[in-house]
């Protein structure tokens, strides 16, 4: 598969504010502390819609806002790829909660937000951006999905893609199924030539199953797999410490995802 080049990084998880502050950790510069992710004020929406936003919703804009104010690019002229493995599912609950109610009083916001691609149509409002976007999910493998997804796109078409990949810990009763106990976000923004602002050389290969990958210390391990989506932290590794490098993501039961890179 022909390369990539990645533009600009956004992050939001516990501890990791920002992606000075995540690249610092990830290379060891600082020790790692989990703090709550500073409150987010997407500036970008009309007052109206920045009311109805979720906290799911608002933790993906948080990404994506720091990736695009750090890249070079317009984000009215960016395609987008979005992925979460569960969606907003403080929504689906208080959804079905209210369907077991006297009037079934569902809230008019709450059904506004509830579909799948809510955090991509609040990015367009903000910005304005007409340009195709895409929003799927694939489980535990959601990042990895996305990652091969916006490579694709960016191969096939051409053009610059910002991925998205954002997951909440899920309400009580949906802790038996899913399995995130934090908060993560993290946006990468894609180009398919490179550029005076590119960091780095990236190309994905499907490879057969592997053993399975992970951080060098024991806390940012625990990051890793609190939150399906923070398996993009392999890869964020290998762009904070910007040496040549390779990592493998799990993809599907049969193989993964190798991802080489090479800094610009």
């Amino acid at each position: 598969m022909k390369s990539v080049y990645l533009e600009s990084v956004g992050i939001a998880a516990p501890g990791l504010a920002n992606w000075p502050e995540c690249s610092d950790v990830l290379r060891g510069k600082s020790g790692y502390q989990a703090q709550p992710i500073p409150r987010f004020v997407p500036d970008s929406l009309p007052v109206n819609e920045r009311r109805r936003i979720s906290p799911t919703i608002r933790l993906a804009l948080q990404a994506a806002t720091e990736a695009i104010q750090h890249s070079t690019l317009d984000p009215a002229n960016v395609a987008t790829v979005f992925a979460t493995s569960n969606g907003d599912l403080e929504i689906c609950d208080r959804i079905c909660t209210a369907l077991t109610l006297p009037d079934r009083p569902v809230s008019p916001t709450d059904f506004h937000n509830s579909i799948h691609n809510a955090p991509a149509g609040y990015w367009s409002i903000g910005y304005h951006c007409r340009m195709p976007s895409t929003s799927i999910s694939a489980g535990d493998e959601s990042f990895t999905a996305a990652l091969l997804e916006s490579v694709t796109q960016v191969l096939s078409e051409n053009q610059p893609i910002m991925l998205v990949a954002y997951d909440q810990p899920p309400p009580d009763i949906f802790s038996t199924e899913y399995t995130s106990t934090i908060p993560f976000s993290t946006a990468l923004v894609f180009t398919h030539q490179r550029t005076d602002h590119s960091m780095a050389e990236l190309m994905v290969v499907p490879v057969e199953k592997q053993s399975p990958q992970a951080l060098q210390t024991v806390a940012l391990e625990n990051l890793r797999s609190g939150n399906s989506v923070a398996q993009a932290l392999l890869l964020l590794e290998m762009v904070a410490r910007n040496s040549s490098a390779e990592c493998i993501l799990p993809y599907h039961d049969s193989g993964g995802l190798q991802v080489n890179y090479l800094p610009c």
